[in-house]
């Protein structure tokens, strides 16, 4: 059975109350119906003490390690990914914008191509090879697009697997 405490607040006219048992004068502390200034003394003693000897204040958890062993508070993670984030959008953004340009640019040139082939089968030629060239370029924008959107990915990943520590 747990010890008996009588519970008196610093400088109250007020009688002591209690007993109350020592898990009910922790659970009333946690909860602020007992102020942390409050004083007690077990039942048979004649000394009272500061309510914080019996029951300790709480911790704040301790924080935890990411995996390179890094502390992490919420706000550091999303400083940390906040430059990805703006990498990572910037990255598919272009990626769309040369698979865009190389689109147009491919169509003008076989566009060109169809004209000018009937009068300069050589320059036809030539508008069409320029044409082809648009291709590479096309993939170019969709790789550099793709890895935008990959970073994205990744950063979630990290963001819903970091440890954190969560500041009050």
């Amino acid at each position: 059975m747990s010890d008996l405490y009588y519970v008196s607040v610093t400088g109250s006219q007020d009688p002591p109350k209690g007993p109350y048992a020592q898990s009910k004068v922790e659970a009333e502390l946690l909860a602020g119906r007992i102020s942390s200034d409050a004083i007690v003394c077990k039942v048979g003693d004649t000394t009272w003490s500061p309510v914080s000897k019996l029951v300790p204040p709480k911790r704040e958890p301790e924080p935890t390690k990411a995996a390179a062993g890094v502390l992490l508070s919420a706000a550091a993670l999303a400083a940390r990914y906040k430059n990805l984030s703006k990498l990572s959008t910037s990255l598919s953004g272009t990626g769309s914008a040369i698979q865009l340009l190389a689109l147009v640019f491919f169509i003008v040139a076989v566009t060109a191509g169809i004209y000018t082939f009937a009068n300069n089968p050589l320059l036809g030629a030539g508008c069409a090879f320029t044409a082809i060239l648009a291709l590479p370029v096309y993939a170019i924008g969709v790789l550099i697009a793709a890895t935008g959107e990959a970073l994205l990915a990744l950063r979630d990943i990290a963001i819903n697997t970091t440890p954190v520590t969560i500041a009050p």
